[in-house]
């Protein structure tokens, strides 16, 4: 699905318009990062509300151990702090396993800084 006007763009090198929402794993479909930082605000199920702390180790690529795990089934779960979308996690009983593409993922600074 898309909008009228991107579906009238001629775009000959295209083989696809529109945005990827989510890709087939060998049990069900996931949503993906980008679809997930975009439209995860209108989400009302599987969201965990995390703290600042727990989305800045979040977005560096590590996983969390919350202390309370929140009464949900396992699997895929949206991750918010402050109402904004960062991605989405694996929920076990250990916690939430990171599953924010290497890509999409922040360093710290000094890391950073060390490479140059």
């Amino acid at each position: 699905m898309t909008t009228h006007e991107a579906a009238e763009t001629p775009l000959t090198q295209i083989t696809r318009k529109g945005m990827r929402l989510a890709r087939k794993d060998r049990y069900d479909y996931r949503l993906i990062t980008p679809a997930i930082q975009y439209l995860g605000s209108l989400a009302t199920r599987r969201v965990i509300d995390i703290s600042p702390q727990e989305a800045e180790r979040y977005i560096r690529g590590e996983d969390l151990s919350l202390p309370h795990l929140p009464p949900l089934p396992r699997g895929q779960v949206i991750l918010r702090t402050h109402g904004r979308s960062l991605g989405s996690g694996l929920l076990t009983e250990k916690g939430v396993k990171n599953q924010i593409p290497v890509a999409h993922r922040v360093r710290k600074a000094l890391e950073v800084s060390e490479e140059r």
